[in-house]
């Protein structure tokens, strides 16, 4: 009885924050947000810390409803079986002045008080697997205080910015004319006009080759650059460790977890509400979530939306990294 029962008080806490123990006080799970520590120029990953409140006039019966409808027991005999269970972590503390409930902590009594002590491989920042992760300064920023001057000179060796804007304007302008007086030549031939133009044929052919070729390389080279980002020429490894990123991507992480059975019953969740899956294992834990594109959404109203519909422990992996 005695381990069934703390197993049900740890999943209890997991789903719902807290738990009363009527003659006994409330366990409250207290979440604290990621935090940047300028001091130690690094950012600590969320905690969760149990805390204990003792109360031996508190009586709630909540718990010992979730259990008789956990198990599919009476109500009546699952609260006898609870009162049975706190009398007994009473009397552990009377007698040798310690009681530990297995997963959750361990309660010690001083003198008139009851002092608790965490697990805190169940309830800290290890239950997210996280580890702080280091600020890196921006080097070569220099902002000056003074206004720079237009220069009325230029160094010795060096061309102004409008000298490489000519041949691209004169190309423009020779297309224009090029393609302005073909337009005229067709009109003129459909009306049955004649209109004389001295056109050198290669010169003609070798700008249409240019733009078909230019159309034809445009057409197939933006899909990849969409895809990629990169350059035909870069390197094969660069390439396959970028090749996967998304600029709009953002990954929520619903749960860690250490038995395949756990972290198999998320991605099922997952695929039911139809997300598109994200997992990764880290340190021998199992990270599910999923990944969606959030370039029009509210960020801090939609986690909220997780956290209340789906998994409470739920958390944005920002930036999408492996830290070892």
């Amino acid at each position: 009885m005695k381990n069934r029962i703390e197993a049900h008080i740890k999943d209890y806490l997991h789903r719902y924050g807290k738990i009363n123990l009527s003659g006994l006080g409330q366990f409250i799970v207290h979440n604290q947000q990621a935090e940047i520590v300028l001091a130690d120029s690094k950012i600590t990953p969320p905690t969760s810390i149990l805390h204990f409140f003792p109360n031996i006039e508190l009586d709630d019966n909540a718990f010992a409803k979730y259990l008789s409808i956990v198990e599919g027991t009476n109500e009546v005999v699952t609260a006898d079986e609870l009162n049975t269970y706190v009398r007994h972590i009473k009397d552990s503390l009377s007698k040798t002045n310690k009681s530990q409930i297995t997963g959750i902590g361990t309660l010690y009594k001083d003198g008139d008080a009851i002092v608790f002590t965490p697990e805190n491989e169940i309830f800290s920042d290890v239950h997210r697997h996280l580890k702080p992760y280091p600020i890196k300064p921006i080097m070569g920023k220099f902002i000056s205080e003074y206004d720079l001057p237009q220069l009325s000179y230029h160094p010795e060796g060096t061309k102004p910015a409008w000298h490489y804007w000519i041949p691209f304007l004169l190309c423009l302008i020779l297309s224009i004319f090029l393609i302005f007086n073909l337009d005229k030549c067709r009109e003129s031939n459909s009306n049955g006009g004649a209109i004389s133009m001295v056109v050198d044929t290669t010169d003609a052919n070798a700008v249409m080759n240019h733009s078909a070729d230019s159309a034809s390389n445009t057409s197939e080279a933006a899909p990849k650059d969409t895809m990629t980002g990169l350059d035909t020429e870069t390197d094969t490894n660069m390439q396959s460790s970028i090749t996967n990123e998304k600029v709009n991507t953002c990954i929520v992480i619903l749960g860690s977890y250490k038995e395949s059975k756990n972290s198999l019953k998320m991605i099922q969740r997952v695929g039911e509400l139809q997300f598109e899956l994200y997992t990764e294992e880290y340190n021998g834990f199992t990270r599910v979530g999923f990944q969606f594109d959030c370039s029009h959404t509210d960020l801090v109203d939609f986690i909220h939306h997780v956290r209340d519909e789906i998994s409470k422990n739920a958390w944005y992996l920002v930036p999408r990294v492996t830290i070892d």
